[in-house]
């Protein structure tokens, strides 16, 4: 029969050995059947850029430099991408065999879930690429089963190790801050506890508590972030702001762009926009042919001020050509009415002056034959998580479970970071929400321990 645990406070010294050596075994398999599955990790053209920069020890802020920095160490010990697969895998398996072994699953009925979840295509598929976007999801997934530890158990040693993934998530991805929020609140409402002053407003305490660590933890950082850099700002934001004024200035008839973007096109005919517009992706407006004139990406502050001056002027202007952009992209990186499913994992190595060389095994074949057979359906669709995860959050908002404030805080972690896409996203690879993919199967583990913990007597 499946099994939950007594409060938490009651199982910490009474949990069977065999539920924790169950949880630890199949973290321990999920490890290494991944591991064997993907070695030595895939790179798509983002990771080979990310392991150049950290070979050579020399950093722009295009993909934020602390993975760059950490993998280059990790590659001095064990070259390409096998260390980093090594890492991400150990991060992920350990963050959810701890979440599900604490939510209070016995036994057999831990090691399947946690089984169940890290194989599950969608999940399996992308702990296969070294990405910033799966190194930021390993990583809170390693915070989350560390912080339900310290609530569940009194550990103020969890709790202090917990803040380690979070500030590396938070390094991870420039937009990982919007994430990490909610999961910081929960890690400064479980240190009250743990923390305990006397006296004092404790809506307060918490208040002040979550302002400090959301402060410390972005500042720090983005300060190391920024420590490892050796040339100025590449000024990423670029790339949104053009793709914004291109569809507006498509969708007006007029061309809402900066001088120095004009002289790039050589034309003031909106109509040549639309050779290089798609709510897909932006990477057509910038490269990768010369069948037409591109625009160029910029490293200059005057040209930079000049297009960001463009977009605050035009956007307020033309606001229902805007949301009908973002509405596209957004629909796009969903994958809302798309025959095929946008990038919905990589596979193999991208060729370059690296020699990284990706050899299918048997078993690789095997698990790329499964996906392929199921990556252009529903299961790699973001509007599905983003509706499952509404629903869940919706459902502990009313509810009463006694983790009703972890499961909400989880779930507006991953809503919140899926939702914040519709302004800032810039291809509809399925690998941009992951995190939130990943944070609906934790709110179902939640939910189904709430049930079973009501049916109890």
């Amino acid at each position: 029969m499946l099994a939950i645990g007594r409060d938490a406070r009651e199982r910490s010294g009474t949990v069977p050995v065999g539920t924790r050596l169950a949880s630890l075994l199949a973290a321990a398999l999920g490890v290494v059947f991944t591991v064997a599955s993907f070695f030595p990790g895939y790179m798509s053209p983002d990771s080979v850029w990310q392991l150049q920069q950290g070979r050579a020890m020399r950093f722009n802020d295009w993909h934020p430099p602390v993975m760059s920095f950490l993998w280059g160490v990790i590659d001095r010990v064990v070259p390409g991408p096998a260390g980093m697969l090594v890492l991400h895998n150990v991060m992920f398996w350990a963050g959810l065999s701890l979440f599900v072994y604490h939510l209070g699953f016995e036994r057999a009925w831990a090691a399947a879930a946690i089984l169940l979840i890290g194989l599950f295509p969608p999940v399996f598929a992308l702990l296969s690429t070294i990405w910033k976007d799966v190194g930021m999801a390993c990583s809170f997934m390693l915070a989350c089963g560390l912080l339900l530890r310290a609530e569940r158990t009194d550990s103020r040693l969890a709790w202090v190790i917990a803040l380690i993934p979070l500030w590396y998530g938070l390094t991870a991805r420039h937009n990982a801050i919007v994430a990490a929020v909610p999961l910081i609140i929960w890690a400064a409402l479980i240190s009250r506890s743990l923390f305990h002053r006397e006296g004092g407003d404790p809506r307060l305490s918490a208040g002040l508590r979550a302002c400090f660590l959301v402060i410390f933890l972005a500042v720090t950082s983005a300060g190391a972030n920024r420590l490892l850099l050796r040339s100025g700002s590449s000024l990423a934001l670029q790339q949104i702001l053009i793709h914004d004024l291109v569809a507006v200035s498509i969708e007006t008839g007029d061309l809402h762009l900066p001088d120095y973007l004009i002289e790039a096109l050589g034309s003031r005919k909106v109509s040549d926009l639309k050779l290089l517009y798609t709510p897909n992706e932006i990477v057509p407006m910038f490269c990768c042919d010369s069948s037409v004139r591109r625009f160029p990406l910029v490293s200059d502050s005057a040209r930079f001020s000049s297009l960001w001056a463009k977009w605050r002027s035009t956007i307020p202007r033309h606001p229902g050509a805007y949301i009908k952009h973002r509405a596209r992209v957004f629909e796009s990186q969903m994958g809302i009415g798309r025959p095929t499913v946008c990038l919905p994992f990589w596979d193999g190595i991208e060729p370059s002056s690296l020699n990284l060389k990706f050899s299918p095994t048997a078993l690789n074949r095997w698990a790329m034959n499964v996906l392929s057979s199921v990556k252009d359906g529903p299961l790699f669709r973001g509007w599905l998580y983003l509706v499952l995860l509404s629903g869940l959050v919706v459902v502990f908002w009313l509810g009463s479970a006694r983790d009703r404030v972890a499961a909400l805080l989880i779930g507006l972690s991953g809503l919140v970071y899926v939702l914040a896409y519709f302004f800032v996203a810039t291809t509809c690879d399925f690998r941009m929400y992951w995190w939130s993919v990943v944070t609906v199967f934790l709110l179902v583990m939640m939910t189904i321990a709430s049930r079973l913990n009501a049916a109890r007597p």
